[in-house]
């Protein structure tokens, strides 16, 4: 076997374990875009085995055209698979007419001469375009991150290596026919060059998607599985860094502290199926009306806390009253009927240097005061 035939051999072996890492990968990742890049590699996988066939088979045409067709088709793949997962859109018709238009030049120097530098250069250019649209997307839609940036200088690298093959081919000699080329010097260093590219880029993604995979199963241990808020351990850690930067010239901040009135009445009369309902009505109104900047956490059971951003003890009464009024005009049916439900709350503003733990337990107090004076109000801590 010559060098350049292992060199195929190795790049295709590479191409199916890339594929499959991105499939095992897309088993977790929310995106869809992940099966597509493993489509995208298995696809490849298919340019160094049709190459092999080149020199194997009685007739060669047929895996000299499925050799270019399916490396092109690889980039097209993996474009739209970066459409998917960056949420960049593309026309429909755009990336199947630009496949297409590539077959189309293949075609139309099918009987071209090899080895000058017009057919060269003619035969990378629909590579160097496939990447370029992969290069453009994440320039639009990819965050700017250090990974992401990584991403996005391998993909316009290796877009450029394609540029700089016609002038190599002319340099060392590509071979004068498609069977020629698989024992030219230059095949084996095509390959090779080729396969690197093709690695880093495939690893800088396999990066990219393994921490976004990590990132969101962090967010995910800080949501709270039924109201979809966020849960304590969210909440206290958020909350405590706002607190902490109040002495350096923030604007003011208010806490609340919400409580479900008669919610085990409620589970115990119209049923637990009838209880999470409640919270979840509860949390959605909490979305809706707090500022977007509002820390909001469900602490427990049928206890919710807030921490407004620059808000002051008037703004937050009016908060709590939008809420309280929304959530008393709602109507929920349980296993005993319709019923409504209400809540109550404890609010306090923070003193200079106050901890998260000393507020919070001065928003219980006033809370435990507003139930105990009859419930469904809103008692400010002393």
């Amino acid at each position: 076997m010559s060098g350049a035939a292992f060199a195929l051999v190795v790049n295709m072996l590479l191409a199916v374990l890339v594929a499959a890492t991105f499939l095992v990968l897309a088993r977790t990742a929310a995106s869809p875009g992940v099966r597509w890049f493993g489509l995208s590699y298995a696809i490849g996988a298919g340019t160094p085995l049709s190459e092999l066939l080149v020199r194997l088979s009685p007739v060669p045409e047929p895996f000299i055209f499925l050799s270019f067709a399916t490396f092109s088709l690889a980039f097209h793949v993996m474009a739209a698979g970066l459409s998917r997962y960056y949420h960049v859109p593309l026309a429909r018709w755009f990336l199947p007419a630009s496949f297409a238009a590539s077959l189309g030049v293949r075609l139309l120097m099918w009987r071209a001469p090899r080895g000058v530098f017009v057919y060269e250069f003619a035969y990378q250019l629909a590579f160097t375009f496939a990447l370029m649209i992969c290069t453009t997307i994440l320039l639009i839609g990819a965050p700017r991150r250090w990974l992401d940036r990584l991403l996005t200088f391998t993909f316009a690298l290796t877009a450029m290596h394609f540029l700089v093959k016609p002038f190599l081919s002319v340099i060392v000699g590509a071979g004068p026919t498609a069977r020629d080329y698989i024992d030219s010097r230059y095949a084996l260093i095509s390959q090779s060059v080729t396969a690197v590219a093709l690695i880093a880029t495939a690893l800088s993604l396999v990066l990219v998607v393994v921490r976004n995979i990590l990132e969101a199963a962090g967010r995910q241990a800080d949501i709270d599985e039924l109201s979809g808020l966020a849960n304590r351990r969210a909440f206290d850690r958020d909350a405590s860094a706002v607190l902490a930067r109040l002495g350096q010239g923030e604007p003011p901040c208010a806490a609340l502290m919400f409580d479900l009135d008669h919610f085990k009445s409620i589970n115990d009369s119209h049923g637990h199926a009838a209880g999470d309902d409640v919270i979840q009505a509860f949390a959605k109104v909490l979305r809706e009306i707090m500022p977007r900047d509002a820390i909001i956490g469900r602490m427990g059971g049928e206890e919710f806390a807030v921490l407004l951003q620059g808000s002051d003890d008037l703004v937050a009464k009016t908060m709590v009253q939008r809420v309280r009024s929304h959530f008393g005009a709602m109507s929920f049916t349980g296993s005993d009927g319709p019923f409504r439900a209400s809540a109550s709350c404890g609010l306090a503003v923070p003193e200079p240097g106050e901890t998260l733990h000393s507020l919070m337990i001065r928003c219980d107090r006033a809370l435990y005061r507003a139930k105990a004076e009859g419930r469904d109000r809103l008692v400010v801590a002393r």
